[in-house]
């Protein structure tokens, strides 16, 4: 089956790079972002990529549940034929129609990066923190229900600290692991027929000597399992069309083996350290420090005492490629470099590399909360071997190139 990618948070700094490396690799990618988001437009110079606008956190749970019903029900052909004569009809968006239409025949892979208030000030904000965690706990369960079979979420080194940003991202991968453990997930293609089998043979009966070949399928069902079908059809109201049940029934032989497995979603942890490259936000550190060395202007900059970890966003898109194509489980790891070292050295490193003469002014040290950034790599070595990261010095000629280039 076709791999397909699709990102939330396409219109950030690491959502855009990771689009185009997966288009790259030859990847089918598919966008998400908010509907008329204002940071759309450079999107669509990223050939290759496809979009859709959806605001996830818009959805209730209710809602969510009707779409598991769309899935159990999509035939080959794009017709909605159940869904006619239901009362919830007109709270399904065309958005997501188009959405599950498109995606339902892919092995799909969800990497997360939405994540509003990632500003120093947002980080504390606990009402914006609490929304990103009610807003990925529904994005998580869509794409469970569309089965795909990895969810790969961007953390961050803030989930070190005491910060609601880093609190509530913490939340979210602990919610996650509990949820796939504890939320069973069936093929639903394999149900999907079932139910039709299960439909078709009550109802349709002059098909019935073409169905009893397959009516084993479901006499071979514990009586548990037997009985949700049965539910199932009640529910879905599946009776009220046997012809189009009858339909499915064509394919429903080469399913008849273990029906009922279940599917496992990987779940994937990156704790994200601090990528730097192009298209990274202005206030960034990196950008304002490169900015002030094009315009020779000076800059300030608080006391950089602390410990520091930079990873460049050519190496991040290659560990996250790496551990896209390598692991097959569910797996936690901190992503960085492996040039750990005083803040202040990078600056500095930055500054002598690039032949910059503009001043720079460090602050004082001042007593108070103090953020470091220090990556384990332990986890990632041992699943992904021998990867090279690229060094400090020659990154940041690199992005300067690059950056003065397009200025």
């Amino acid at each position: 089956m076709e791999k397909l990618i699709i990102i939330t948070g396409i219109t950030s700094f690491l959502g855009k790079h990771t689009a185009k490396k997966f288009i790259k690799e030859g990847y089918k990618v598919l966008g998400i972002c908010h509907h008329q988001s204002q940071r759309i437009e450079p999107l669509y110079d990223i050939k290759g990529l496809h979009l859709a606008e959806i605001n996830f956190n818009e959805l209730s749970f209710e809602q969510l549940e009707y779409y598991q019903k769309i899935v159990t029900f999509l035939t080959g052909n794009d017709t909605m034929y159940y869904i006619e004569d239901d009362d919830k009809v007109d709270k399904i968006t065309d958005r997501i129609l188009k959405l599950i239409t498109f995606i339902r025949n892919y092995d799909v892979t969800f990497i997360h990066y939405a994540w509003a208030g990632t500003t120093r000030e947002d980080r504390w904000n606990e009402s914006i923190q609490k929304y990103n965690f009610e807003m990925s706990k529904k994005v998580l369960s869509f794409a469970k229900i569309i089965g795909a079979s990895k969810f790969i979420f961007a953390g961050s080194q803030a989930e070190y600290s005491d910060s609601p940003y880093g609190i509530y991202k913490k939340k979210f991968a602990d919610f996650a692991k509990t949820y796939l453990e504890e939320k069973q997930q069936y093929n639903i293609d394999k149900a999907d027929f079932l139910l039709a089998l299960r439909a078709s043979y009550k109802k349709e009966k002059k098909h019935k000597a073409k169905i009893n070949k397959y009516y084993k399928a479901y006499k071979i069902l514990s009586p548990s399992e037997q009985e949700r079908v049965n539910m199932a059809v009640e529910k879905y109201q599946l009776l009220k069309r046997p012809k189009r049940a009858s339909i499915l029934l064509k394919e429903v032989y080469k399913y008849t083996q273990n029906v009922f497995k279940p599917i496992k979603m990987e779940f994937i942890h990156l704790r994200i350290f601090s990528v730097f490259g192009l298209e990274d936000r202005e206030t960034s550190l990196i950008s304002s420090l490169l900015e002030s060395f094009r315009r020779n202007s000076s800059f300030s900059i608080g006391h950089c005492s602390q410990m520091w970890n930079f990873l460049y966003v050519e190496d991040y898109k290659n560990m996250l490629y790496n551990i896209f194509s390598n692991v097959d489980k569910s797996e936690v790891y901190d992503i960085g470099s492996e040039d750990t070292r005083i803040l202040k050295d990078f600056v500095l490193d930055a500054y002598n590399t690039l032949d910059a003469s503009n001043i720079l002014a460090f602050g004082k040290h001042k007593d108070g909360r103090e953020v470091f950034s220090l990556p384990d790599l332990t986890q990632f070595n041992a699943d992904i071997k021998n990867f090279k990261w690229t060094k400090f010095e020659i990154a940041i000629k690199e992005m300067w190139d690059n950056y003065v280039k397009n200025k």
